[in-house]
């Protein structure tokens, strides 16, 4: 079909560039957004070309407040395989420590989104690791822009600029698959999305090559390229692509079937039996490539069927031929089953049967399993997070957003009216059956999974190309080919007000509940890894916990979110589930675990306890709760930044220690207490302390808790008790930190001689291990004392590490 430029050409032309022009300056505005969210807090990172993050330590800075897991992951696999100078990422260490885990995802986003950041670094001189941090504000925006582009130009090519028209509405309107593109947020959703509507278009224009004369090897060159695409749309996402390509050998036998006796797909055409093969082999080919692209050499051979495997090309093969086959006799342009039919057809059939007999055998999910961010229906801040339709209708209603997602499910309504028509053509019958067919399975797992609607609405944009096109031919009205395009605009608008406008409160200055969420997280995970200092922090937390402090920290985490990190759930889980302090303790040393991670609105630990041992009673982790902790654990007092929006959250943090004596773990615990506000937990504690009249440690402990509590009289008592001691043994040993905590007691008390003298005893003593034993009151503390007492730091590395460690607001008190 020649494109010629009349009216509905102009509307074209102009409907994709103001399509183009939207979507870049939506993504301009959320990118600023990101921008400034990422720098409303003062969280200075020290860069170096180095790392693979570009910054010191493995951190990181940008905020994803929407892309969640799943975006960290991107980002972290593609620094990961810049800074390796590989093609493919197949394991990680950072999970699963120390073993790490395998990756099985698709690699080209990751070179997508490496792409960008070279090109970003050759442009900016930033090292590649921060050029992947911005390549991930417009990586998706570009994809998104670059599919508007391209499935405009093909439909304008193979069905008219009328139908064209479709595409830049449905882009950049349909909700939630027009929220795809929004920067800040990488994942592979739009490269899945946009192969998997390639993949239907395509196929598509086959059908109608097939129902013209004298095109039989056209229709098999579109089918066979048909495949192709799908092929690598398959490689990118299995569990999007496979159940679509159920969904269009499904829609080709429905078609057949209600087009019985008919024999062709046009005037004078048979049923395309050859171009059947071709899509299945330029499907299984394509397949078969992508798999050895990611695992040869030396990752041949698995089961993972979550991805891209021999298998699909199988059962991808058997559809082809059995689609050539029942087709072919459903429709009646042969005679009934002959002898070499039927066998042609018990061999498609067994080779379709592989795949799930697989499945079956190795209680792999495959395809089927959800995956991460199957609960979340956009990459919105604050959108709908449900784990089913049903869940989300209870819990929030038929709200504007509910409506936006299902208003394009009115495309069904002409499309299976077209399709059930007894004068519809039997090509224009086998289009709306290829359309129809995914929509409908798309439809199906979106009501299972709120993910999927975006694949819905990427299939319903194909379904209506195919009602377009197959209407056009019989109506004759030309004021036919504006309908489906006005419907179309309807359809969208409420999807569009969802959409509009992206992020443009950022003049007020406002921050949205997940924005605060990940400022929050990364304020924890810079702290944690300046805590731990090298070799760095593996912590035990809650699976989302553990995928922000990795993200951000650049520490290791034994949970994450991610399916494929199954090792490290089960290790979390007997670790938690023991009933022993011993077993625990073995369990984490095997694993190197140095910080246990409790928040206060997360209980995945918890879960993880009943799942290995069938309760939370007598467990671990319930003895962490109730503050049983053995003498190889001590808490480290950390508290929240105050950010306006973030509700009220706590986080207790415990570092595995070497085993501590009674005294000087009592007197920690009790000093914790102080430091996060928890008075009367301290005051219990500092009545238990009486036990060690003689412990200077446990002393000083004491009169903190006194001081901190106004309680004058004890705390006069306790002094005393100090200087007796002193005076009979001022030089026996004790744990560096107790004689900080001393020498701040004395302060307090105003002994200023004795203070004195221990301040420059612990200066005398101060290292890099010391400085990171305190905790954050005491080192302000010390530094403040010694700055009083004229007993500077002369280190001018230490110096800087324990200003490094302090706060900005206390830093800037020094």
């Amino acid at each position: 079909m020649k494109l010629r430029f009349r009216t509905d050409s102009l509307l074209w032309v102009v409907a994709t560039l103001a399509a183009c022009g939207y979507l870049v300056w939506g993504a301009a505005v959320v990118g600023r957004r990101v921008d400034r969210v990422t720098n409303a807090a003062k969280d200075p990172l020290t860069v170096d070309a180095a790392s693979p993050t570009g910054y010191a330590g493995g951190m990181r800075r940008l905020i994803l407040a929407t892309g969640g897991a799943e975006s960290y992951g991107w980002i972290e696999q593609t620094q990961l395989m810049l800074a390796r100078r590989e093609w493919r990422v197949r394991q990680v260490d950072n999970e699963n420590p120390p073993f790490g885990r395998d990756v099985n995802a698709a690699s080209p986003y990751r070179w997508w989104l490496g792409v960008v950041a070279w090109l970003d670094h050759r442009a900016s001189g930033r090292p590649l690791g921060l050029s992947v941090e911005r390549a991930a504000l417009v990586a998706d925006p570009a994809l998104q822009a670059l599919l508007l582009l391209a499935c405009a130009g093909f439909v304008a090519w193979r069905f008219g600029a009328a139908t064209a028209l479709l595409v830049p509405l449905a882009v950049a309107g349909l909700f939630p698959f027009a929220s795809n593109g929004l920067p800040g947020a990488p994942d592979q959703h739009v490269l899945a999305q946009g192969f998997a509507l390639a993949s239907l278009l395509v196929l598509l224009a086959g059908v109608a090559a097939a129902g013209r004369e004298g095109r039989e090897a056209a229709a098999r060159n579109w089918f066979a390229a048909a495949g192709v695409v799908g092929g690598m749309g398959l490689w990118i996402s299995a569990r999007v692509q496979a159940p679509l390509i159920a969904g269009m050998v499904i829609g080709a036998i429905a078609a057949a079937w209600f087009g019985r006796g008919r024999g062709t797909v046009g005037p004078g055409q048979p049923w395309p039996r050859l171009a059947w093969r071709a899509w299945a082999l330029g499907g299984a080919g394509a397949v078969l490539a992508g798999y050895l692209a990611e695992f040869f050499p030396h990752h041949l051979g698995g089961w993972q069927l979550e991805t891209v495997h021999p298998l699909y090309g199988v059962a991808w093969l058997g559809c082809g031929e059995l689609l050539g086959q029942t087709g072919e006799g459903i429709a009646g342009g042969t005679p009934a089953w002959r002898p070499a039919r039927l066998f042609w057809t018990l061999l498609a059939v067994a080779g379709i049967a592989a795949l799930p007999a697989v499945m079956l055998a190795t209680h792999n999910p495959g395809f089927l399993a959800a995956g991460a961010g199957a609960t979340r229906l956009a990459k919105l801040p604050g959108g709908p997070v449900a784990a089913s339709l049903l869940d989300w209708l209870e819990e929030d209603g038929f709200t504007a957003t509910v409506w936006a997602t299902l208003l394009p499910l009115l495309l069904l309504v002409p499309a299976l009216a077209l399709f059930l028509r007894r004068g519809t053509a039997a090509g224009s019958r086998m289009m709306l059956g290829l359309a129809l067919g995914p929509s409908v399975v798309a439809v199906g797992f979106a009501c299972r999974h709120l993910s999927w609607w975006g694949v819905g609405d990427a299939m319903l944009l194909g379904l209506a190309v195919a009602v377009m096109a197959a209407a056009g031919g019989t109506a004759r009205s030309p004021a036919w080919r504006w309908a489906c395009p006005v419907l179309m605009a309807l359809l969208c608008l409420p999807g569009a007000i969802q959409l509009f406008p992206p992020g443009l409160d950022e003049a007020a200055g406002s921050v949205s509940e997940p924005e605060v969420k990940e400022l929050a997280d990364r304020d924890l995970a810079h702290w944690l890894a300046r805590e731990a200092g090298p070799p760095g922090a593996v912590v035990l937390a809650p699976p989302v916990e553990t995928a922000s402090l990795c993200y951000y920290g650049g520490v290791g985490g034994l949970t994450t979110p991610d399916l494929e990190n199954r090792p490290g759930f089960v290790a979390a889980a007997r670790i938690v589930s023991a009933t022993t302090a011993e077993e625990a303790l073995e369990l984490m040393r095997r694993r190197g675990v140095t910080h246990i991670l409790i928040p206060s609105w997360d209980a995945g630990l918890d879960d993880y306890a009943r799942w290995g041992l069938g309760q939370t009673e007598g467990s671990f982790i319930d003895g962490l709760h109730r503050w049983g902790l053995p003498l190889w654990i001590r808490p480290v007092p950390y508290q929240y930044p105050t950010i306006p929006g973030l509700e009220p959250r706590s986080v207790v943090v415990l570092e595995v220690v070497d085993e501590q004596d009674d005294a000087s773990a009592m007197a920690r615990l009790a000093e914790y207490f102080v430091e996060m506000g928890q008075l009367d937990a301290a005051a219990g504690l500092a009545q238990s302390l009486r036990r060690f009249p003689a412990n200077l440690g446990a002393l000083a402990a004491r009169g903190q808790v006194e001081s901190a509590r106004g309680d004058a009289a004890a705390l006069a008592q306790t002094l005393g008790l100090v200087e007796t001691w002193l005076a009979r043994s001022g030089h026996r040993p004790i744990p560096w930190d107790r004689r900080v905590s001393l020498a701040i007691l004395l302060a307090r008390g105003k002994r200023t001689a004795d203070a004195r003298a221990q301040v420059q005893r612990c200066i005398a003593e101060i290292d890099e291990s010391r400085i990171r034993s305190l905790s954050t009151g005491s080192l302000f503390n010390l530094l403040v004392l010694s700055r009083a007492f004229d007993a500077p730091l002369a280190d001018a590395r230490l110096r800087g590490l324990a200003l490094g460690l302090l706060p900005e607001d206390l830093r800037a008190k020094l």
